[in-house]
C-alpha cells in the first residue's frame, strides 16, 4: 500500500532491546505494526485508517481499478 502510493516509508524490524525501546517510545506499547505519519501514530493494521490517514497526509491516491 505505501508503495503503491509513493509513500516514502522505512520498514523496522524489532529485533534487539534498543528497537524495542524505539517501539516503546514511538508507539507507547510493544505491538506491531506501527504506523507513524507526521505526529500520528496507528498501531495495528486497519488498511481503512490506513487510507484515510495518507489521505489527509496529502500523499497521492491510489487510481481506482476499473
Amino acid at each position: 500500500m505505501l508503495a503503491q502510493r509513493k509513500v516514502p516509508f522505512q520498514e523496522v524490524e524489532v529485533e534487539t532491546e534498543a528497537s524495542f525501546d524505539e517501539l516503546q517510545k514511538v508507539s507507547g506499547s510493544m505491538s506491531v505494526p506501527v504506523l507513524t505519519i507526521g505526529k500520528v501514530v496507528q498501531k495495528g493494521y486497519e488498511p481503512a485508517t490506513y487510507q484515510r490517514l495518507l489521505d489527509e497526509a496529502g500523499f497521492p491516491k491510489l487510481a481506482e481499478r476499473k
